[in-house]
């Protein structure tokens, strides 16, 4: 049986002004970080996706998006941890400007 630990930040949290147009932003971390404290600021619920980028590739050219029908939606005011990939890639969008969004690499749930 497997443990189950509380969520440990391990790195560098990372701050990105959300508004009706996509935006793209990587969150580094090393390669055993695939857990993500995302915390919602603001009156919109804000819509993500992760996406990642081939090794070797230009990060900048992750093309990874999302829109309020194919992403996942984290309320307003509101903090929830996922699981993704190492270094991920995170797109996101709201209805309208109002929201910064916090994701902070790190281990466990």
């Amino acid at each position: 049986m497997s443990n189950v630990t509380a969520f440990y930040p391990q790195g560098n949290t990372v701050n990105q002004a959300v508004t009706a147009s996509t935006a793209n932003f990587q969150v580094p971390g090393n390669a055993n970080q695939t857990s993500y404290l995302f915390t919602n600021v603001g009156a919109n619920t804000v819509f993500f996706a992760f996406g990642t980028t081939t090794p070797g590739s230009n990060p900048a050219a992750s093309t990874v998006t999302v829109s309020a029908t194919t992403g996942t939606p984290l309320l307003p005011n509101t903090a929830q941890t996922f699981s993704g990939p190492a270094n991920a890639w995170v797109a996101v969008i709201a209805a309208a400007t109002g929201n910064t969004l916090y994701v902070t690499p790190g281990d466990g749930l």
